[in-house]
């Protein structure tokens, strides 16, 4: 344990490292009137004070899930019982008061009561079969309450037990892991982990390898029983694998001891907390989140600034220039510079010009191919079609087509959302390619006089070639961390309309996706009988069934309420929001260089004496800004340093 204590001190410094870098940098800019920075470094600096994370729990039913969260928690809040199983998500967050509230998908809410959650977190509602309309289907289930054997930092959303693969997985992974830092996925001690997890973690590492094990009842079992079934995990996970997880360890707990451990006198609770290995399990889970999402939240911080400090330099040795040029001719020159190049940029990128337009159009293209696509994956004749009837023909038993049967719906959801999911994600990497030269442009107005000078770039670390691609990085910095991306918390249907540069959140309205996983419980209360070709066939038409009722979830028209459907939503969202905030930049930027040509103007009408004093203070201010780069270069190469030596199997945290 010495070896993690003495990583998250090292993560914990670079946090402390990052916030102080920042501070000077958004201090220094109001002292030597820079342009305001991104409102995109404020938020990173917010969160990196906050320096909280939350955790997805996931797991099969009967795993002890959610006794696993109650025993963190220190009560038994969250529906245990067989006959009333968890079937919300329910969003548990530390606070010294309690309060529980319903979360519509609409992102309105209902204060309801502790007694009131086996109502609405259990199956028995579920069981019911009530569908609630869709301003009212509920996204998660808020809980406020002190959380006694986790970090104050750490919050926790709880998902429902799985009993069955399939739709329910696909909808937790595409709608919830997005939401957390991190997945905690819940195995147990009677059996290494099965097949089922395993396709399970395959759909979760579609979104992220950050996913934390644990080993439940631990007290059940011997511990030479239970270690056993531990490095079966292990070996199963890194065999299965190969590298593609952040880490394959297990940790084992023991959820029974660590709940009496918070009804118990203070030695007491010291012998619980050992038995249950709460300990051990705590101090990995805090090193973990800081190394999967602590530091990244770093590097992603001083990506930002790096691109902003440099942009910013320019603008300091372009106020030089001016004061140290030879003649009034040379004075004059670049003012004509500055002017011109900020009026080619309106008119390129102003509403009407041409590479707007240009820009456009290929968004336009971008999003039509989008649709196409997807609109093909779930036609007739398409991969997921094919797949279902390969199974069909293969065929062979009564038992085999009642499992078929069962089966199908849910392999169909969930190859659609996975179908939406890569669609989203070509989209959205076509959208930053035809981004990139506008990005380049609204860099370059910022800095009319110098663009050899390089600001912040990072050698050493590598960094400085990234920075000259990451187009997505210099949109998303310039305009204030507002640009619309399509992350994967938009895949199944959630249009994101804002970005704050720390986190993606859902807050467009609702769109019914319980409808389409509705879908799984379609006929499958009645067996199948009969002559097997009979059966066969049978199994084709409910095949066409559902995928027609996919089609129809993604592509129908509502004429009484006069919308779209949701894929045309959802693209009509992003055009017309990244036309918007490439209008707002171009605003932005074009009023920034007009600052700086009226600064330049002010400047050539100083006298000899006068000019030699500004001359001096903006020396001065360009080697105090050439210091904070130098502090943020010590930062990076921490950052880099740290990711290189302490997770090489990590997913890239900066510039990817």
């Amino acid at each position: 344990m010495a070896q993690t204590s003495n990583v998250t001190e090292q993560i914990e410094a670079v946090r402390q490292h990052t916030i102080a870098f920042l501070d000077e940098l958004i201090q220094r800019t109001d002292e030597f009137e820079l342009p305001v920075p991104p409102p995109a470094l404020e938020r990173y600096r917010q969160k990196l004070r906050q320096n909280a994370y939350k955790v997805l729990v996931v797991g099969e039913a009967k795993r002890g899930k959610s006794t696993f969260v109650n025993a963190l928690i220190g009560r038994d809040i969250l529906p245990t019982d067989v006959d009333v199983a968890t079937s919300q998500v329910f969003n548990i967050c530390p606070s010294q008061h309690e309060a529980y509230r319903l979360r519509f998908e609409d992102g309105s809410e209902r204060e309801i009561s502790l007694q009131d959650l086996p109502l609405y977190g259990s199956q028995v509602m579920a069981d019911a079969g009530v569908v609630p309309t869709s301003d009212k289907v509920i996204r998660w289930i808020e809980i406020d309450v002190p959380i006694r054997f986790l970090p104050k930092n750490v919050s926790i959303l709880d998902t429902p037990g799985l009993g069955a693969l399939y739709a329910g997985h696909a909808q937790l992974t595409h709608r919830f892991v997005p939401e957390a830092d991190a997945v905690i996925f819940v195995l147990e001690s009677g059996q290494p982990v099965v097949n089922e997890d395993l396709k399970f973690i395959e759909e979760i590492l579609t979104v992220t390898t950050n996913i934390f094990f644990i080993q439940t009842k631990i007290d059940q079992y011997s511990k030479a029983d239970w270690q056993d079934i531990q490095r079966r995990n292990q070996e199963i996970l890194k065999e299965r694998f190969n590298g593609r997880l952040t880490d394959t360890r297990v940790w084992p707990v023991s959820s029974t001891n660590l709940s009496k451990a918070a009804s118990v006198d203070k030695r007491t609770e010291e012998a619980y907390l050992m038995v249950s290995r709460h300990k051990e399990l705590a101090s990995a889970l805090q090193a973990f989140l800081a190394r999967v999402a602590g530091w990244s939240r770093a590097a992603e911080a001083m990506q930002a600034a790096a691109l902003y400090h440099a942009t910013t330099r320019k603008t300091l040795a372009g106020r030089l220039a001016t004061l140290t040029a030879e003649s009034k001719q040379k004075q004059t020159e670049l003012q004509k510079v500055a002017y011109e190049r900020r009026q080619r940029f309106d008119a390129e990128w102003g509403v009407q010009g041409q590479k707007y337009q240009k820009l456009r159009e290929s968004l336009k293209q971008a999003i039509t191919v989008g649709k196409q696509s997807f609109s093909s994956a779930l036609q007739p004749g398409s991969d997921i079609e094919l797949a279902q009837k390969a199974k069909i023909d293969a065929v062979s038993s009564l038992d085999e087509a009642n499992q078929v049967r069962e089966s199908m719906p849910g392999e169909v959801i969930t190859a659609a959302l996975n179908s939406w999911t890569r669609v989203c994600k070509e989209v959205q990497h076509r959208c930053i390619e035809h981004l990139g030269p506008f990005a380049e442009a609204a860099d370059e107005i910022g800095a009319p006089l110098d663009p050899k000078l390089s600001g912040l770039a990072v050698t050493g670390a590598g960094l400085d070639n990234e920075f000259k691609t990451d187009y997505f990085a210099m949109f998303r910095v310039a305009a204030g961390g507002g640009m619309l991306i399509l992350g994967t918390g938009s895949i199944v249907g959630y249009v994101l309309p804002t970005v704050v540069a720390t986190a993606l959140t859902p807050v467009a309205p609702y769109v019914a996706i319980p409808a389409l996983v509705a879908l799984v419980g379609t006929g499958l209360k009645a067996g199948i009988s009969g002559q097997l070709k009979s059966v066969k066939q049978e199994l084709r038409t409910q095949l066409m069934s559902v995928l027609q009722q996919v089609r129809r979830h993604f592509f129908d028209v509502d004429l009484a309420a006069g919308s779209f459907s949701r894929v045309d939503e959802y693209f009509r969202t992003l055009e017309r929001t990244v036309n918007e905030q490439v209008q707002e930049m171009v605003k932005k930027k074009s009023e920034e260089s007009q600052a700086e040509i009226t600064l330049l103007t002010q400047k050539m009408q100083l006298d000899g004496r006068e000019r030699e004093a500004q001359t001096k203070q903006i020396q001065e201010q360009l080697t105090g800004w050439d210091d904070i780069g130098e502090s943020g270069r010590a930062v990076m190469s921490r950052i880099k340093a740290l990711e290189s030596s302490q997770a090489p199997n990590a997913a890239r945290t900066i510039g990817g």
